[in-house]
């Protein structure tokens, strides 16, 4: 990493770690942009990239970028986080379980050294007592819990295909792209079936389909609601009902009623 700068960076070597390779269905576009955010957390350092700067330094176009986000996500090696518009990558933490026979056998010598020391009647029993506290937190330490792997069978996202072959308002692909960025969950063909009939019911109210999901992605709602749109489709109500209105008065003024 030779510059902070979009315009001047250039990749000069690979850092990520080896057993990311393993990973099945890695691609070197995957792995430029893991290793485009690795950079930072090799340095301790917060990634604050956008997308379009990860887009500029790895030389991919925006959907490949968010499908890379997608694979490491899925496979837990990123955590993308929300905190009202802003969006972070997060690195998940990785916990380790150790066991230690060895601590028993050390208490067990350490009561022994405090019952030679009481015998003898030596003036090193209260030392002989802490060193024995000590002991005795180290056995009562919480063991550090292992991470906990979810069961749960996850429900694959629509490929790019797929949701070309079903997309009657002609949505862009860099806005589905951006909307499946930062839902929490994967974007299933019930989600996107009831995305289109949403468009549908507000395009019969009023509102552009194109118009409605910008407006989506502006808010970074989850999926599209029917009622998110109640006030503006009630504010066109009232405007078509004005205008109605004055073209009556219009009529009577003109007849002389």
């Amino acid at each position: 990493m030779n510059s902070t700068d979009n315009n001047t960076y250039q990749a000069a070597f690979f850092i990520v770690p080896s057993y990311i390779l393993d990973l099945p269905g890695l691609t070197l576009a995957f792995l430029k942009v893991y290793e485009t955010i690795f950079q930072f957390w090799n340095h301790r350092k917060p990634c604050f990239l956008s997308l379009k700067a990860i887009c500029e330094r790895t030389h991919l176009s925006n959907s490949q970028v968010c499908e890379a986000l997608n694979f490491f996500e899925k496979n837990g090696e990123l955590i993308r986080r929300k905190k009202g518009r802003k969006r972070y990558l997060v690195q998940p933490e990785r916990s380790i379980q150790e066991d230690c026979p060895e601590l028993n056998h050390e208490s067990a010598t350490a009561d022994t050294s405090v019952q030679s020391v009481r015998s003898s009647g030596l003036n090193q029993s209260a030392g002989a007592d802490t060193n024995k506290k000590n002991i005795n937190k180290e056995d009562f330490k919480p063991p550090i819990s292992p991470k906990k792997v979810s069961c749960k069978k996850e429900i694959p996202s629509l490929t790019q295909e797929e949701i070309d072959s079903n997309n009657p308002h002609e949505i862009p692909d860099i806005l589905i792209s951006e909307w499946k960025s930062y839902r929490d969950k994967p974007l299933t063909r019930r989600v996107w079936d009831k995305t289109n009939t949403v468009m549908s019911q507000l395009k019969a109210s009023g509102i552009k389909p194109l118009k409605s999901f910008e407006h989506m992605l502006e808010k970074q709602w989850q999926g599209m609601e029917y009622r998110y749109f109640l006030d503006e489709i009630k504010s066109k109500s009232r405007n078509i009902s004005n205008q109605d209105m004055n073209y009556s008065l219009g009529q009577r003024s003109e007849f002389g009623f």
